[in-house]
């Protein structure tokens, strides 16, 4: 996350911050594309939702889904917390996918089968 944006709101008990992250995915278009990411896309955001909402119970909505529109692609992360700020919160989505990622890239091909 490249640009974190904090916003008071008018109400000083309001504690509840937001994050949307988008992460571009590099690569081109079309249709093998589109379903790789889809298929990474299912497996990390099952992972994401159990390391940040379950694990670290750092917001009480976390959402991870694929965006697409004609310029590319990217990952999206959605965490809303009565407990964190902005940027704590994009710094943990962020080390969150770094991790999730390691682990992807060091499944084996019979992980990947089931």
């Amino acid at each position: 996350v490249s640009y974190v944006r904090s916003v008071r709101a008018g109400d000083v008990d309001n504690t509840n911050s937001a994050l949307v992250g988008y992460f571009q995915l590099p690569g081109g278009g079309g249709h093998a594309a589109a379903a790789a990411q889809d298929l990474i896309g299912a497996i990390l955001g099952e992972m994401v939702f159990t390391r940040l909402r379950t694990e670290e119970t750092l917001g009480y909505i976390v959402a991870f889904g694929v965006e697409r529109d004609e310029t590319g692609a990217a990952f999206r992360v959605v965490v809303q917390s009565d407990t964190y700020a902005p940027p704590r919160l994009a710094w943990r989505a962020e080390r969150c996918l770094r991790t999730c990622g390691e682990q992807l890239r060091s499944m084996d091909a019979a992980a990947w089968t089931q």
